[in-house]
């Protein structure tokens, strides 16, 4: 694993333990990173389809990847 990539993955790790308390989470949805210009049938880089989370990482900065994951997640919080 690439430097960066570690630094990444640490990252989302720790913004994911952080929404999961701000937001009062007991559970996170299955989280699918994807290596594709768009989410695929969207013209979208983060999408909730109900059923998982699905953020694209492909070309963007990490930073860019958590803000798309932190809004799909208030999206999971919505859901019920």
């Amino acid at each position: 694993m690439k430097i960066r990539e570690a630094v990444a993955e640490h990252m989302l790790t720790h913004l994911l333990n952080l929404c999961k308390k701000e937001l009062g989470l007991e559970e996170l949805p299955p989280i699918r990173l994807i290596d594709e210009p768009n989410v695929p049938g969207t013209t979208s880089f983060g999408v909730f389809d109900g059923n998982e989370i699905q953020v694209v990482q492909l070309n963007r900065h990490p930073v860019d990847v958590a803000r798309t994951l932190a809004h799909e997640l208030v999206h999971w919080h919505q859901r019920v």
